[in-house]
């Protein structure tokens, strides 16, 4: 007595979702182990054609680009320099400047990580977001000396003012800001 599920053709049996198994594989030589498929390709869509290179998404369609990464690392050191601006000019506040500039270069070597992805090489994102943070708190501190002559009528040069104002903690915030933004970005 005979089966006669197994003398029945593959292409014949439905799976439990209605649709046809697929036939049994072609006979191939002893030495030939490639499949004939990729092993992903039961779980995609029927119908849909799979993009030439499944690896990333093509910039023009919104993928990572340098571009983005240094977009996403500008809008990021431009939300640190304003976290500067309120706590070291509004509020003089220095304690907390070192810890918004730790975030800040986070952040940005973070968003050009992100934005750039393996568009970049390792070596070039941390470059990117090295200087744009270092610009970001740069722009803090001059718009910082900026409010000090504007609302308190101070009389000295940038450098001047700022030493005077924060001393150490001004040299400080740019090396913990790049420590941070170059330890993210790689």
């Amino acid at each position: 007595m005979t089966d006669e599920r197994h003398e029945a053709d593959p292409d014949s049996e439905p799976d439990p979702d209605g649709d046809h198994l697929p036939s049994a594989p072609a006979a191939r030589p002893p030495g030939n182990r490639r499949l004939e498929h990729a092993p992903g390709d039961r779980y995609r869509r029927r119908g849909i054609a799979a993009p030439a290179n499944d690896a990333a998404i093509p910039a023009e369609e919104g993928g990572p680009s340098p571009a983005r990464g240094v977009l996403f690392g500008v809008i990021g050191a431009a939300l640190g320099a304003a976290l500067l601006f309120v706590l070291g000019a509004l509020f003089s506040f220095s304690a907390g400047l070192l810890i918004v500039a730790l975030f800040a270069g986070r952040v940005v070597g973070l968003l050009v990580r992100g934005g750039a992805v393996d568009s970049l090489s390792s070596p070039a994102r941390v470059s990117v977001a090295v200087i744009i943070v270092l610009a970001g708190v740069a722009g803090a501190q001059v718009a910082t000396w900026g409010w000090a002559i504007a609302a308190q009528g101070a009389r000295l040069g940038p450098v001047d003012y700022l030493a005077d104002v924060f001393g150490p903690v001004l040299p400080l915030e740019y090396m913990v800001a790049t420590l941070a933004a170059w330890w993210s970005a790689r």
